[in-house]
C-alpha cells in the first residue's frame, strides 16, 4: 500500500483524474482515458513521496561515504608555481613599473610595459 494512502487511511490517489472536457469524475480512470483526455494527477501524488525518499536515502550514503574517505592534504605547489607568486608580490608592491617605460604611469604596471 503506498505511503500516502496508509497515511490517509487506505486512501488509493492513482486514480484520481482532472477531466479536460468537462465529463464528471464518476468514471474509473481507464474509463476516462478511453473517453476522452484526462490529466491523471493520482499516480503523481503517490510516486513523489517514494522519490523523494529515494533521494534524501542516496544523500545520507553519499555524506556518509565522504566523511568515512576522510580530507585529502592539499597539494604542494611545484616550484615554478612558487616563484611566479613572489614576482607577481614584487610586482604589487612596486608602484610604478618603470623598468621598461622611463615615464611612470599606472596603467604601464604589470613589468611587461603593456597596459592593464
Amino acid at each position: 500500500m503506498p505511503i500516502i494512502g496508509m497515511i490517509f487511511g487506505g486512501l488509493d490517489l492513482a486514480n484520481h483524474y482532472l477531466p479536460l472536457n468537462g465529463q464528471g469524475t464518476q468514471l474509473t480512470l481507464i474509463e476516462a482515458k478511453k473517453a476522452d483526455a484526462v490529466i491523471a494527477y493520482g499516480n503523481f501524488i503517490t510516486i513523489a513521496p517514494y522519490f523523494f525518499i529515494l533521494v534524501f536515502i542516496i544523500f545520507q550514503i553519499v555524506r556518509i561515504i565522504n566523511t568515512l574517505r576522510g580530507t585529502v592534504p592539499p597539494a604542494v605547489d611545484p616550484e615554478n608555481i612558487m616563484l611566479l607568486r613572489e614576482i607577481r608580490g614584487a610586482l604589487k608592491n612596486n608602484r610604478y613599473c618603470t623598468a621598461i617605460s622611463p615615464i611612470p604611469s599606472p596603467l604601464r604596471c604589470n613589468g611587461l610595459g603593456i597596459g592593464l
